[in-house]
């Protein structure tokens, strides 16, 4: 796949690493590539991360399209590239405009027409450039969005900007030799 530290063959896993390999293969319907082979590496903890993505895909009270903005801010902020090519398009599938993505992508300010959407991408963009949401922008969010729509939105965010970190450190590239995302 790439990046610092090769796949695990199927020699070299235990039976533990082959079930979590299976189960994760399943879990999404395609090669098991990303961050997910190397948390092949520690079954418990891949496990745990297994079923905390499968969590924040469905079972958060963020709308879809939220969710996904949630992702590609994250994903662009520290550029990357798995998630991002991962994302986009099941952004655009969820109902995030084409223009607001190419915005993200590009590193530029969206142009929105959703009010929601506007104010979920203050506040994270917000919380990713300075470690926190002011006191404004969060009443604003959690008015526009509500308290429960707000933790999760925060949640998601949160989880996928450590994936990225995760991901930078052991170079993950973009799946299937994507388009690297802009400097």
């Amino acid at each position: 796949m790439g990046g610092r530290i090769p796949d695990l063959t199927s020699e070299e896993m235990s039976e533990r690493q082959k079930a979590l390999y299976a189960a994760m293969a399943s879990s999404f319907r395609g090669p098991v590539q990303g961050p997910f082979p190397l948390w092949v590496r520690n079954p418990e903890v891949g496990a745990q991360a297994l079923e905390m993505v499968k969590a924040l895909r469905d079972k958060t009270s963020v709308a879809r399209p939220l969710r996904e903005l949630a992702i590609l801010v994250a994903a662009r902020r520290f550029r990357a590239q798995y998630p991002w090519h991962i994302h986009a398009p099941l952004a655009k599938a969820a109902g995030l405009p084409e223009d607001v993505i190419e915005a993200i992508r590009t590193g530029r300010r969206p142009n929105f027409a959703a009010p929601d959407q506007e104010t979920a991408y203050t506040a994270l963009t917000e919380l990713l450039d300075k470690g926190r949401i002011g006191d404004a922008t969060y009443e604003a969010a959690e008015k526009a969005l509500g308290r429960e729509a707000l933790l999760d939105l925060v949640g998601v965010a949160s989880f996928y900007t450590g994936l990225a970190l995760f991901l930078g450190a052991f170079e993950v590239p973009a799946p299937d030799n994507a388009q690297p995302l802009p400097a």
